[in-house]
């Protein structure tokens, strides 16, 4: 326990910056994504970039919002379950 509390401590443990690196199906999808919005991009006036750009930071900001929820609601289940582990 000591070894995880000192990375987490370190700024060692990053998984929101490595969980998905490796991953062939993230990095397809990540390239089909980057695709889709050059194409798009591409038929906007100057205005509708900005505006499209614009929701695009804020879909990313509730993304990032929604993923940080869905960790610690995770995290908290995990420590629920080795509480009730270690009670039995």
């Amino acid at each position: 326990m000591k070894r995880i509390l000192n990375a987490i401590y370190n700024g060692q443990l990053n998984p929101s910056e490595t969980i998905v690196s490796n991953d062939r199906k993230y990095r397809i999808n990540l390239r089909r994504q980057i695709e889709l919005h050059s194409r798009l991009s591409r038929t906007f006036t100057p205005d509708q970039r900005k505006l499209f750009e614009a929701l695009q930071q804020q879909e990313s900001k509730n993304n990032a919002y929604l993923l940080e929820k869905a960790f610690c609601k995770g995290f908290q289940i995990g420590a629920k379950i080795m509480i009730e582990l270690k009670g039995r």
